[in-house]
């Protein structure tokens, strides 16, 4: 059965490690009754970023493997249609696109759709990783698109990079995107209350200006690797950190789970140089972790191999 009004539409896009999650965690802490359903979809085998959404409020959806634009359209237009007939339809649509796709794609999904009213474009964009990004050809393109096709433009981690850093992704959002307001923020300081509005509302967001690419005939899986484990691998910080911080592999983006010799889980996070590892509270399950680079010079035989030194089984043990 069609809906009465529309069902509101917010994409939420930013390259690999931007905060994308970190946001929606917050959008669904601070719903104020609103029944959110969030898309989710991250690039590679394993849907670790609906694990590490803690918070369910509202309906959180995980989609397969891939770049959403490129690889999986099918799977999201189901999606949205198991939402759009569900019997308790929510009252805004979030989707948080993988790091690597180009919003304004995803955007025409909701144009095409009369039963689904498109809002804005809120692109998160790493300060402290942006220079990394750019200096990259085969990143800066990624990142550039989603910055042209914003409608907010979030600047995040601004505690974690330097004041220059900090001016510098501002400079290169404003050259990129003129009408998109800027709004700079630290980890705790995502203004969750502007991502939901209208684009026209009380002058929060600008309508979304039409950006049209042309594309090289090739895929985001072409230029983007993945390499996954799930199993029962147990390794010690220091040798985690050793893999994680591996400078030969190529490595962008490391993300997962992994258990260690006491018992305990931790949680890791590697984005451009920058590796976190945080304790969890209750480990669960096996150790899982996705990578991801630039193909040019990231191999998943590689990484696979060096894995298996770190965490294998060797002689004596």
């Amino acid at each position: 059965m069609s809906r009465v009004r529309p069902l509101p539409v917010t994409i939420v896009s930013g390259y690999l490690g931007a905060g994308k999650t970190t946001l929606v965690n917050r959008l669904l802490a601070t719903a104020d009754g609103r029944r959110l359903a969030i898309l989710v979809n991250d690039f590679g085998e394993i849907a670790i970023d609906e694990e590490l959404i803690v918070n369910r409020a509202g309906e959180t959806i995980a989609l397969a493997n891939g770049c959403i634009c490129c690889s999986i359209g099918g799977d999201l237009y189901d999606a949205i249609d198991r939402i759009l007939t569900s019997t308790a339809p929510p009252d805004h649509l979030v989707i948080e696109t993988s790091g690597v796709a180009d919003p304004a794609r995803i955007r025409q999904i909701a144009v095409a759709e009369p039963e689904l009213d498109p809002f804005g474009i809120v692109t998160l964009v790493d300060t402290a990783n942006l220079r990394t990004a750019m200096s990259d050809p085969t990143l800066a393109d990624t990142v550039r698109r989603q910055i042209e096709a914003a409608t907010l433009i979030l600047l995040t981690k601004a505690d974690d990079g330097s004041e220059a850093q900090v001016a510098e992704a501002a400079a290169l959002a404003f050259e990129l995107s003129p009408d998109a307001p800027i709004l700079i923020g630290g980890r705790d300081a995502l203004p969750v209350e502007l991502i939901l509005a209208k684009p026209d509302e009380a002058g929060a967001i600008r309508p979304a200006k039409t950006v049209v690419h042309e594309h090289c005939g090739h895929g985001h899986a072409e230029i983007y690797r993945s390499w996954t484990y799930c199993g029962p691998a147990v390794l010690s910080r220091e040798t985690l950190l050793g893999f994680a911080g591996s400078p030969d592999l190529g490595i962008y983006r490391l993300k997962g789970f992994v258990n260690l010799p006491s018992g305990e889980m931790v949680e890791v996070h590697r984005v451009g140089d920058r590796i976190v590892i945080a304790d969890q509270a209750v480990a669960s399950g096996e150790t899982r972790l996705v990578a991801i680079g630039p193909s040019r010079g990231f191999s998943p035989e590689t990484v696979g191999r060096r894995w298996l030194e770190c965490a294998g089984p060797r002689p004596g043990r």
